[in-house]
């Protein structure tokens, strides 16, 4: 479904964001991206987009290269993307006006729209805001408008910039529950966050630091890896305290535990 293919882009001479960065993801995939601040993960998925155009190499969307400015418009209908600050994609008086904005730059019938605005708003649980102001409402509500607008466009793929980091654990577990429940419909989803708690569960997880991919594997494979913790990224608590009873031999350490509930299931096991 996307491919790059050697991508480099750097925001100031000699200083890469991107340095030669191959990556193929698949339809139907959840791809989770971490890595320490500066590390590029916020780049790639912008390049993705097309928002962002490599410096070498090319990156292709279903076949359509980011390059060619015929193609951009298709690519940005099949792939859209959530930003970590909602209210920076807000451009309309009200939610219901908001989420309308992507359908009708479609073309789509007033029928279409107002059915699909609809849609998107009651799958998000933001159907009685829908006359509201959008900058009235708290940062959860903000999140969830925003991803009813790439919902109402109905992309195959959505890109999630951080999109949970400036909202409390209540409203990012309401996100999250969202986000999977979209993956388990057949969205592509590449999920980039510095909680790794929130990948835990993806298909694939990639690490970058210095803008190049560094891991690319099963999660619970890769947070089991000794290195790991050389890229700068934090574990979660339960992942550092199965890590250690794992190296301790307290529980068996042929399969990390990476939830609270697969941890308690391994300490029962004990009893």
């Amino acid at each position: 479904m996307i491919q790059l293919n050697n991508v480099s882009y750097c925001y100031n001479e000699n200083d890469y964001a991107l340095d030669s960065v191959s990556l193929e993801i698949k339809k139907g995939e959840f791809i989770g991206i971490a890595g320490r601040n500066g590390s590029g993960k916020s780049t790639l998925i912008r390049l993705i987009n097309g928002l962002l155009l490599p410096l070498q190499g090319n990156v292709n969307v279903m076949g359509m290269d980011t390059m060619d400015n015929d193609s951009i418009i298709g690519i940005r209908k099949i792939a859209g993307m959530v930003f970590q600050d909602p209210q920076s994609q807000f451009i309309g008086m009200t939610v219901g006006e908001d989420v309308a904005f992507g359908p009708e730059n479609l073309g789509l019938s007033h029928e279409d729209i107002c059915g699909r605005v609809d849609t998107s708003l009651k799958a998000v649980g933001m159907y009685i805001y829908k006359d509201h102001t959008p900058r009235a409402l708290s940062g959860g509500q903000k999140q969830k408008v925003a991803l009813a607008s790439i919902l109402a466009m109905e992309p195959e793929l959505i890109l999630f910039d951080e999109a949970t980091s400036m909202l409390d654990p209540v409203a990012s577990e309401e996100v999250l529950k969202l986000i999977k429940q979209l993956h388990n419909k057949g969205v592509t989803i590449v999920y980039v966050t510095h909680r790794l708690e929130e990948l835990i569960f993806a298909d694939r997880l990639i690490i970058m630091d210095k803008g190049r991919i560094i891991h690319d594997d099963n999660p619970r494979k890769l947070l089991n890896e000794e290195n790991i913790l050389d890229s700068g990224i934090y574990l979660p608590p339960i992942i550092e305290l199965s890590r250690r009873l794992c190296s301790e031999q307290v529980i068996e350490p042929i399969r990390l535990p990476i939830s609270r509930e697969e941890l308690m299931e391994a300490l029962c096991q004990l009893m």
